[in-house]
């Protein structure tokens, strides 16, 4: 009996993880196909390579970008910032609902938001 209910778990799971995957993004490799494929169609010859590379220089140049002035323009398409929040000391005191909370301390944090330009939007919605 127990055999069994393990054997028709074990069927379930597979079938749980293939509904949660969901649609993937395009490979790069896959990407860079279609641009070459789309400028051959224009009557432009340009090789695999060339285009990775002129990517790889794009976008070595946004973070480089980015960590100077903490903000980049991809080309008018999409806005990424790079947002540090300071660090907070312990046992600062903070009033909730009559009880008082010491907190701990936290260490910095950096994170990266980006966030779509009207050109990206009229393309996409």
């Amino acid at each position: 009996m127990a055999a069994a209910k393990k054997a028709a778990a074990a069927k379930k799971a597979p079938a749980a993880k293939e509904a949660d995957a969901g649609p993937k993004a395009m490979s790069k490799t896959a990407r860079i196909e279609e641009v070459q494929a789309k400028l051959k169609a224009a009557g432009a010859e340009v090789k695999k390579e060339t285009i990775k590379k002129i990517l790889d220089q794009y976008f070595e140049s946004v973070a480089e970008e980015i960590k100077a002035k903490n903000i980049a323009d991809l080309h008018g398409y999409i806005s990424v910032r790079k947002v540090t929040k300071p660090a907070t000391k312990a046992g600062q005191k903070i009033m909730v609902g009559g009880r008082e909370l010491v907190t701990k301390d936290k260490p910095a944090e950096t994170k990266m938001t980006a966030s779509l330009k009207k050109a990206l939007k009229d393309l996409v919605l």
